[in-house]
């Protein structure tokens, strides 16, 4: 088979790329080229320089790249305001990145070992790989590093998700056994979870005040998004939830379970009607009546529209918020 050459051209103009390449790829074809598109970064020379662990593999990728976006900007002005940030950043624009699903080659370890792997596993093997400009690798790591050391990223994807460096032929001996033990985790990882869509969320960032009830003074906020991964439970009280994700304002909510028949009741029972459900279970772990119907009020649709064309509402009225504990502030 004769090796494929991608070269890359630069140039500007004043109308849109699309129609200059829509113009240029039939001729382009006909030449023997198969392959000429706009590149999502606009940069000559890219790199791969870090890679997300333990984030479901299949979800939408342009909201995985948007939910990274807003972790980079809040690290960003997080370290202008506690004054940790270089002062060769000090007026840097914020690095632009891309998302692409991946296997990364782990250094001596040939791609023959999986080829007895099923299709789905290696897929699984697929882990998301965070692309940016080779000029802006510096800050990016700063910002990403910020992330890590904030725990940033807990609140938006939880606590199992792991952002690191890449590995290659000069990486420590350690490094490169750390990196294929994460690996196969990664693969088992997507191996247990399915993801499926929850109905009549409009809003999952919308949060509500969490007050104590002894001074009545708030002591933070709690989203949807929070209160769902930290309360939502099966019947043998493991979360149901892994990760939550909304495709832009008001769109569908991806929500990732564990691959079990317990975790598909549960889900199928919660997505019948999710206000009505919350309502009834929160108060479980001591959320006050208040509380409840205010986040309801501000991030879940008043009716649900489910197959059949069959819709239900939400009787719950609602009012102002509170909540009965003063051992958390997050769900993190």
């Amino acid at each position: 088979m004769d090796p494929s050459v991608y070269p890359t051209m630069v140039f500007s103009l004043d109308v849109d790329p699309k129609i200059i390449i829509s113009r240029v790829t039939h001729e382009f074809g006909r030449a023997g080229g198969f392959y000429f598109r706009k590149k999502q970064l606009q940069c000559e020379e890219t790199m791969t320089p870090f890679i997300i662990y333990f984030l479901y593999t299949f979800n939408d990728i342009a909201t995985l790249r948007g939910e990274l976006t807003s972790l980079l900007e809040e690290a960003l002005q997080g370290m202008k305001y506690d004054f940790t940030l270089p002062d060769e950043f000090e007026y840097a624009f914020l690095p632009d990145i891309n998302i692409r699903r991946g296997v990364l080659k782990v250094p001596g370890q040939p791609g023959s070992n999986f080829r007895d792997y099923s299709r789905e596993m290696q897929e699984a093997r697929r882990a998301h790989l965070i692309k940016c400009d080779i000029k802006e690798i510096p800050s990016c790591a700063f910002l990403i590093n910020y992330i890590k050391e904030m725990k940033l990223a807990v609140c938006i994807w939880g606590g199992h998700t792991h952002i690191t460096e890449t590995v290659d032929w000069d990486s420590p001996k350690g490094d490169v056994s750390r990196f294929v033990r994460m690996s196969q985790n990664h693969t088992n990882y997507n191996m247990s979870l399915v993801s499926v869509q929850v109905k009549g969320i409009t809003d999952l960032e919308a949060s509500a005040e969490v007050t104590c009830p002894e001074s009545g003074n708030v002591i933070g906020r709690l989203s949807l998004r929070q209160t769902l991964l930290k309360y939502l439970k099966l019947t043998d009280g493991n979360p149901m939830c892994a990760e939550l994700h909304q495709r832009g304002p008001q769109g569908p909510v991806d929500m990732v379970i564990p691959n079990t028949s317990l975790a598909e009741c549960g889900f199928e029972m919660f997505n019948k009607q999710p206000a009505g459900y919350l309502y009834h279970i929160l108060p479980k772990f001591d959320a006050s009546d208040l509380f409840i119907k205010s986040l309801l009020r501000r991030s879940v649709a008043a009716k649900v529209e489910h197959s059949g064309g069959v819709e239900t509402s939400c009787p719950v009225k609602l009012k102002t918020c509170g909540f009965k504990t003063t051992k958390t502030t997050s769900a993190s």
